[in-house]
């Protein structure tokens, strides 16, 4: 597997699948049970009529590629399998461009969630360090009424912790 040295994951496997920075990227935390890309997917669809379309973790990359590399990871160890996928979030971040929505629970404060979790740790920190992102928008998709609200915006500047990847 071909690395880069500054995060340990090929952030270009994203980039050739040709999704990342096209449309909206979907992000989601904590959200109880399965289903979490279907229900951002699913509110994007719904609230999000001008968008670009959308991409979310399932189809950042080719899906034997990834297949093969967790197959690979986890022979090793499940910490493995675990720091891959927490760094090819954290390339989704960086190639993510526009406005990025993030979906959590409605009490959650996406700012400010515990940094051991993808988003918080290694999502949220290069999302705040991508000069192509323009806004973030936190969303609990499983409220009907919630149209989402801002939550960050470059004027803010770069998160306090940078990626941990």
């Amino acid at each position: 597997m071909r690395r880069r040295s500054d995060s340990g994951f090929p952030s270009h496997k994203t980039q050739q699948h040709g999704k990342v920075g096209k449309r909206d990227s979907l992000f989601y935390s904590d959200l109880s049970g399965g289903g979490a890309i279907a229900k951002a997917s699913e509110w994007y669809s719904k609230n999000v009529r001008k968008g670009r379309g959308s991409v979310a973790f399932n189809d950042i990359v080719n899906k034997k590629w990834y297949e093969a590399q967790g197959m690979e990871l986890g022979r090793q160890s499940p910490a493995k399998v675990d720091q891959f996928q927490k760094r090819l979030s954290q390339a989704f971040a960086e190639a993510s461009k526009g406005t990025v929505y993030f979906f959590t629970k409605e009490e959650n404060e996406g700012t400010c969630m515990p940094d051991t979790q993808a988003w918080r740790g290694w999502e949220f920190p290069a999302l705040t360090r991508n000069r192509d992102v323009k806004e973030i928008i936190q969303v609990d998709p499983r409220q009907a009424i919630d149209k989402g609200h801002v939550i960050w915006t470059p004027a803010d500047g770069p998160s306090y912790n940078a990626p941990r990847g």
